[in-house]
C-alpha cells in the first residue's frame, strides 16, 4: 500500500484545503465539509499453487501471469486452487471538515488495523491504515480569500479559497480535521466445479 506517513499540513492540503473545495449548501450556520472516495478493483486468476513453498502464479486479467510467496499471515492457502479467482479491491478516501474550538491543539494520530479468514473459511485479509491531521485557524483574509493554518509541529500554511461564502461561518480558532484512509482487501472466489463428462 502507498505510504500513509504525511506530516505537517499535507494531508490538510491534499484536497487543497476543506474550505477552497466543499462547504455546507445554503446560508446555515454549518461548518464547510468534503469527502471524497476512490475504489479500485482488480481481478486475477490462479494458474498454479505450490502447498509446499507457498508459491502462487496468479494471471491478471490484463497482463502477464507473476509468482508471489504467501507469507504467513496468509491464512487458509491449503483452500486455494487453480482457477480461483483473486480479487482485490483497493479504497482511498479523505474526509475534511472545520469544526468549532473546543480546546484540542493540532495533532498527527495514525492507526492501523489487519484482519483474516478464521480456519476453514474462504481465503481473504485486509489491512487499513488511517492518518487524522488536525490545524487550526489563525487567521483569515476576507480580501484576498486566505486562510492562515496552524499544524501539530507549529508549521503555518496559507490557503487559497475559491468561494467567499466557504468563509462566512468560519472564525479564528476554528480547527481543521482531515482524515486520509486507504484499505486493501483480498479475497479468493474458489472455481465453479467442472461438470463431469457425458457418458
Amino acid at each position: 500500500m502507498p505510504n500513509l506517513k504525511r506530516s505537517g499540513l499535507g494531508l490538510v492540503l491534499a484536497g487543497v484545503g476543506v474550505l477552497a473545495v466543499g462547504c455546507a449548501t445554503g446560508k446555515s450556520d454549518k461548518l464547510p465539509t468534503f469527502t471524497e472516495t476512490n475504489t479500485t478493483k482488480a481481478t486475477a486468476t490462479v494458474q498454479a499453487v505450490d502447498q509446499a513453498t507457498r508459491k502462487v502464479t496468479l494471471k491478471p486479467e490484463k497482463g502477464e501471469a507473476f509468482d508471489f510467496v504467501a507469507g504467513p499471515q496468509v491464512k487458509n492457502l491449503a483452500q486455494v486452487a487453480v482457477g480461483d479467482t483473486v480479487v482485490v479491491e483497493y479504497v482511498e478516501s479523505i474526509a475534511l471538515e472545520v469544526r468549532r474550538a473546543d480546546g484540542t491543539q493540532p495533532e498527527l494520530a495514525m492507526t492501523s488495523a489487519a484482519a483474516g479468514a478464521k480456519p476453514g473459511e474462504k481465503p481473504a485479509g485486509s489491512i487499513t491504515d488511517k492518518v487524522t491531521i488536525s490545524a487550526v485557524i489563525v487567521a483569515i483574509d476576507t480580501a484576498t480569500l486566505r486562510v492562515t493554518v496552524k499544524g501539530p509541529q507549529g508549521n503555518i500554511q496559507v490557503l487559497q479559497v475559491k468561494d467567499p461564502k466557504k468563509l462566512e461561518n468560519v472564525k479564528v480558532g476554528d480547527m481543521i480535521y482531515a482524515t486520509y484512509t486507504e484499505a486493501l482487501g483480498i479475497s479468493v472466489d474458489k472455481a465453479a466445479p467442472q461438470a463431469a463428462p457425458a457418458k
